[in-house]
Protein backbone atom coordinates (compact mmCIF):
# COMPACT_ATOMS: atom_id res chain seq x y z
CA UNK A 1 0.00 0.00 0.00
CA UNK A 2 0.89 3.83 -0.78
CA UNK A 3 1.44 5.25 2.81
CA UNK A 4 0.91 9.34 2.84
CA UNK A 5 4.27 10.07 3.36
CA UNK A 6 5.15 8.50 -0.22
CA UNK A 7 2.36 10.38 -1.62
CA UNK A 8 4.10 13.32 -0.57
CA UNK A 9 7.46 12.25 -2.07
CA UNK A 10 5.32 11.64 -5.03
CA UNK A 11 3.65 14.78 -5.71
CA UNK A 12 7.06 16.34 -4.76
CA UNK A 13 8.43 14.23 -7.66
CA UNK A 14 5.72 14.85 -9.79
CA UNK A 15 6.78 18.60 -9.45
CA UNK A 16 9.78 18.11 -11.05
CA UNK A 17 8.55 15.08 -13.51
CA UNK A 18 5.77 17.19 -15.22
CA UNK A 19 7.95 18.84 -17.44
CA UNK A 20 8.73 16.13 -19.28
CA UNK A 21 5.78 14.68 -19.75
CA UNK A 22 6.05 14.21 -23.33
CA UNK A 23 9.30 11.38 -22.81
CA UNK A 24 6.80 9.54 -19.95
CA UNK A 25 4.02 9.32 -22.24
CA UNK A 26 6.00 8.30 -25.30
CA UNK A 27 7.01 5.71 -22.76
CA UNK A 28 4.02 4.52 -21.26
CA UNK A 29 2.31 4.67 -24.82
CA UNK A 30 5.09 1.76 -26.07
CA UNK A 31 3.92 -0.55 -22.97
CA UNK A 32 0.62 -1.83 -24.03
CA UNK A 33 2.50 -2.69 -27.75
CA UNK A 34 5.32 -4.28 -25.84
CA UNK A 35 2.60 -6.24 -23.56
CA UNK A 36 0.34 -7.05 -26.80
CA UNK A 37 3.76 -8.37 -28.98
CA UNK A 38 4.72 -10.63 -25.87
CA UNK A 39 1.90 -12.21 -26.01
CA UNK A 40 1.38 -12.39 -29.74
CA UNK A 41 4.90 -14.45 -29.70
CA UNK A 42 3.85 -17.75 -28.14
CA UNK A 43 0.73 -17.60 -29.67
CA UNK A 44 2.46 -17.65 -33.14
CA UNK A 45 4.93 -20.14 -32.37
CA UNK A 46 1.71 -22.66 -30.99
CA UNK A 47 0.12 -21.91 -34.68
CA UNK A 48 2.82 -22.88 -36.30
CA UNK A 49 3.55 -26.17 -34.65
CA UNK A 50 0.17 -27.15 -33.71
CA UNK A 51 -1.44 -26.60 -37.26
CA UNK A 52 1.17 -26.48 -39.59
CA UNK A 53 4.38 -28.86 -38.67
CA UNK A 54 1.73 -31.78 -36.60
CA UNK A 55 -0.37 -31.44 -39.22
CA UNK A 56 2.01 -31.63 -42.14
CA UNK A 57 0.70 -28.66 -44.06
CA UNK A 58 3.42 -26.95 -45.25
CA UNK A 59 1.31 -23.93 -47.16
CA UNK A 60 1.08 -20.61 -45.33
CA UNK A 61 4.31 -21.82 -43.16
CA UNK A 62 6.51 -18.94 -44.38
CA UNK A 63 3.56 -16.30 -43.80
CA UNK A 64 3.45 -17.43 -40.03
CA UNK A 65 7.05 -16.82 -39.79
CA UNK A 66 7.04 -13.90 -41.59
CA UNK A 67 4.20 -12.49 -38.91
CA UNK A 68 6.97 -13.91 -36.04
CA UNK A 69 9.55 -11.97 -37.53
CA UNK A 70 7.50 -8.64 -37.77
CA UNK A 71 6.20 -9.53 -34.09
CA UNK A 72 9.24 -10.11 -33.04
CA UNK A 73 10.78 -7.00 -34.26
CA UNK A 74 7.82 -4.88 -33.09
CA UNK A 75 8.70 -6.59 -29.50
CA UNK A 76 12.13 -5.19 -30.00
CA UNK A 77 11.50 -1.95 -30.92
CA UNK A 78 8.66 -1.01 -28.30
CA UNK A 79 10.70 -2.61 -25.60
CA UNK A 80 13.46 -0.60 -26.44
CA UNK A 81 11.67 3.00 -26.64
CA UNK A 82 9.64 2.08 -23.55
CA UNK A 83 12.86 1.65 -21.68
CA UNK A 84 14.96 4.80 -23.17
CA UNK A 85 12.08 7.53 -23.23
CA UNK A 86 11.40 6.05 -19.44
CA UNK A 87 15.07 6.25 -18.33
CA UNK A 88 15.03 9.31 -20.26
CA UNK A 89 12.51 10.82 -17.97
CA UNK A 90 13.59 9.94 -14.65
CA UNK A 91 17.19 10.84 -15.53
CA UNK A 92 16.23 14.08 -16.28
CA UNK A 93 14.02 14.53 -13.43
CA UNK A 94 16.56 13.65 -10.87
CA UNK A 95 18.72 16.19 -12.82
CA UNK A 96 16.04 18.67 -12.22
CA UNK A 97 16.20 17.76 -8.55
CA UNK A 98 20.08 17.88 -8.28
CA UNK A 99 20.37 21.18 -9.76
CA UNK A 100 17.50 22.73 -7.85
CA UNK A 101 19.16 21.43 -4.53
CA UNK A 102 22.33 23.34 -5.58
CA UNK A 103 20.59 25.99 -5.97
CA UNK A 104 19.38 26.58 -3.02
CA UNK A 105 22.81 25.49 -1.33
CA UNK A 106 24.07 28.39 -3.16
CA UNK A 107 21.70 30.80 -2.11
CA UNK A 108 22.19 30.00 1.73
CA UNK A 109 24.46 32.31 3.58
CA UNK A 110 28.25 31.40 4.54
CA UNK A 111 27.13 31.63 8.21
CA UNK A 112 24.88 28.71 7.77
CA UNK A 113 28.23 26.75 6.39
CA UNK A 114 30.24 27.49 9.06
CA UNK A 115 27.72 27.13 11.95
CA UNK A 116 26.45 23.57 10.12
CA UNK A 117 29.03 20.48 10.56
CA UNK A 118 29.50 18.31 7.46
CA UNK A 119 27.04 15.88 6.56
CA UNK A 120 24.38 17.69 8.82
CA UNK A 121 21.84 19.05 7.58
CA UNK A 122 20.86 20.50 10.89
CA UNK A 123 23.02 23.15 13.08
CA UNK A 124 24.67 21.71 15.56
Amino acid sequence: MIKALDLHYLKHFYLYAKTYKKTAFLGLAMMPLSVASNLLFPWLVIQVIDSKLMAGQLDGLYSLLFWMTGVLVVNYLADAFYSYYLRKTGQLTVFEMRAALFRRILQLPRTYFDRTPNGSPWPA
